[in-house]
């Protein structure tokens, strides 16, 4: 604040009148908040400073998708002030459907653009999502979990761990709303299961062990229980 700086300048002015105890306890005060504002910069030309100045239309015009915003189903008529007004709430689920499965055939040769495409079409899922009644999400949670899944990994890939642990605790919450269809669905199942796990082990990194390994012990015990479960329906099916 503009009284912080004063004061300081204040200090430097008469650096005479400071103990060596002050001029400790100041320098680690300085360097404590140049670390901070050094983290929260980010390195002009990393993937994260991409990320951060590529738009939806920039992330388009590098797909496949000639046609770009036009092709996008909903499209809205109006400035967006926020993703989840980019088009009318009902057909919120069918345009981050559109974008997710964009996303992933994007990604492994444009990894800014296909990261945006993810993260504009969790944005549009969790609009959805507010509004779903009975069994919606079963049909688009799948991919709106393996979407957050694929973003978080790419944070953490990135070391931005604030972004990778916040996507991850969605991929769980997404998860978590899928666990009854998992015990009947195996390729599901596997999916609540990584969402789970990674999202425990984000929390374990980030020192908060015993919220981590209740997530790891729920993914293991997901994991037993659809292995039995499937193991039982096997012979049956022989």
């Amino acid at each position: 604040s503009g009284e912080t700086l004063a004061h300081l300048r204040g200090l430097l002015d008469h650096p005479e009148q400071l103990s060596p105890e002050r001029i400790a306890a100041l320098d680690g005060a300085f360097t404590a908040a140049l670390s901070r504002v050094t983290r929260c910069a980010l390195a002009p030309g990393s993937d994260l400073d991409r990320l951060r100045r590529t738009s939806l239309a920039d992330a388009l015009r590098d797909t496949a998708t000639s046609s770009g915003l036009a092709a996008i189903p909903g499209k809205a008529t109006r400035a967006a002030v926020v993703p989840a007004q980019r088009c009318p709430r009902p057909l919120a689920a069918t345009r981050a459907r559109w974008l997710a499965e964009l996303a992933v055939t994007t990604l492994p040769r444009a990894p800014i653009a296909g990261i945006r495409l993810a993260l504009e079409a969790h944005y549009l899922f969790a609009a959805a999502a507010r509004a779903a009644h009975g069994d919606e999400l079963r049909g688009y949670g799948p991919l709106w979990a393996r979407t957050l899944l694929a973003a978080s990994a790419w944070f953490e890939a990135r070391a931005d761990r604030a972004m990778a642990v916040d996507l991850a605790c969605w991929a769980a919450g997404v998860a978590e709303r899928l666990m009854p269809y998992a015990l009947s669905d195996g390729e599901l199942a596997a999916v609540v299961h990584d969402c789970v796990a990674h999202h425990g082990r984000l929390l374990v990194q980030c020192g908060d062990r015993e919220s981590g390994e209740r997530s790891l012990l729920r993914a293991r015990t997901l994991a037993d229980l659809t292995s039995h479960m499937w193991q039982r329906i096997a012979p049956a099916t022989t």
